[in-house]
């Protein structure tokens, strides 16, 4: 089974809150290892999208095959 985590909003405001809510784990510290990684390998989905939704922009979880 595959899980899909994503971002449900207009396309600009989805890339530029993602980028912003991830710049500010990575200069906090709450990235899941250091360097150079992709998204996925950088958080935890389900508290990333909880993040995105306090900023305004709905997370979706698809989960099947």
């Amino acid at each position: 089974d595959a899980v899909v985590y994503g971002a449900v909003d207009r396309p600009a405001l989805a890339a530029g809150t993602v980028a912003a809510v991830t710049a500010r784990w990575v200069l906090t510290g709450r990235t899941t290892r250091a360097g150079a990684a992709g998204l996925a390998g950088l958080v935890d989905p389900v508290p990333f999208l909880h993040e995105l939704a306090r900023a305004g922009v709905t997370g979706a979880v698809f989960d099947g095959a």
